[in-house]
């Protein structure tokens, strides 16, 4: 049996400390389809890793609109790929994964058919493919705070970065940048050992490479510089 609980009103961490296994992070969506990007950061990095490992982060249910009625497709991606990427449970809608545009009252019972958006269809395919291959998922995941590229640049807030790590010698990064323009960032990992080889580290979701000398991310940590709505999952693996 998992106890899942739709709560809102600040009560989540109530209703976990009293043995649900998860609860609705309903904040994290209205950041998402408010456009809010500082506060989605702000968010995720002022609770516990507990809270986020025990909710349910999602872009659809029951009584909300559809996501595809809601962001373009560059928002739809970055947002995915985040709800997709935190610890906690992943909440999809049927529907979802196609595109569907449409709310239906669920006392309806049936809803018309809709014709699949395909490139949705085609980003939910990708991501999904792409995630079996990485540690998302896997042990432990952890949000890890963006900062400032430079002094008194603000784009850093638009980010969330997470880490997963399943196997000592490899690791992976979820990033997205959510605003509606070009951000940088830089994070500093948490890798055992991150110094002591070099990596490369490929986004499975475009086949982007590039290769980062170990010193430079264990003392400088890594630097992000990414366009509008970026959704990046980069798989790091030694050199």
């Amino acid at each position: 049996m998992l106890f899942l609980g739709e709560v809102y009103w600040d009560l989540e961490t109530l209703l976990q400390s009293l043995g649900f296994d998860h609860t609705y992070d309903k904040r994290l969506y209205d950041y998402l389809v408010c456009r809010n990007h500082t506060e989605v950061q702000r968010h995720l990095l002022g609770v516990t890793p507990g809270f986020v490992e025990a909710s349910a982060h999602f872009l659809e249910n029951h009584d909300e609109p559809r996501i595809a009625s809601l962001l373009s497709l560059p928002e739809h991606r970055a947002a995915a790929l985040l709800t997709f990427g935190l610890p906690g449970l992943r909440l999809l809608h049927d529907g979802q994964l196609t595109g569907a545009r449409i709310k239906t009252p669920v006392h309806l019972t049936r809803r018309p058919g809709e014709m699949p958006q395909l490139e949705i269809e085609a980003w939910y395919h990708r991501l999904l493919f792409s995630l079996k291959s990485s540690a998302v998922g896997e042990r432990k995941g952890e949000v890890l705070p963006p900062r400032p590229a430079w002094p008194d640049h603000a784009t850093a807030r638009n980010f969330v970065v997470v880490q997963w790590q399943s196997h000592r010698d490899r690791f992976d990064l979820v990033v997205v940048n959510l605003a509606p323009h070009r951000g940088q960032c830089s994070v500093s990992l948490t890798v055992d050992g991150l110094a002591r080889r070099n990596w490369r580290m490929k986004d499975l979701l475009s086949g982007e490479e590039h290769q980062r000398y170990g010193d430079d991310l264990q003392n400088q940590g890594l630097y992000l510089d990414l366009p509008e709505h970026a959704a990046q999952l980069f798989h790091f693996f030694p050199v």
